[in-house]
């Protein structure tokens, strides 16, 4: 979604569970409510098995949602990069932006992207 190549590996976890203590590489979680963790997660079936990950709009909210830790800059750029996708949902989008209370804060971006 960005060009920005983040220096740990970021994972969420529900708020029930215990992070993981790996020596490497390094892993910052983040803990999600139970609700908000299942949303949006999709099965990406590989050769070397299956791995879950969210939906890119679910992706963008969340980006948005911890715009003061990952940084607003991030969040931006996977806004303006999932609008220029052919594929781009703002319908999807604003869904998981009401789900996650995201909305009033990503709508103002979207409209002037879109201007």
């Amino acid at each position: 979604m960005t060009t920005t190549v983040p220096p740990v590996v970021m994972v969420a976890l529900p708020r029930e569970a215990k992070a993981p203590r790996l020596q490497y590489p390094p892993v910052k979680v983040f803990f999600f409510s139970s609700s908000n963790y299942e949303a949006g997660v999709e099965t990406i079936h590989t050769e070397t098995g299956d791995f879950r990950s969210y939906v890119a709009e679910k992706t963008i909210v969340d980006c948005f949602r911890y715009r003061n830790r990952l940084g607003e800059d991030v969040a931006v750029e996977g806004l303006k990069n999932y609008l220029k996708r052919k594929d781009a949902d703002l319908n999807l989008l604003f869904f998981y932006a009401r789900k996650g209370r995201m909305y009033r804060v990503i709508k103002p971006y979207v409209e002037a992207l879109m201007a």
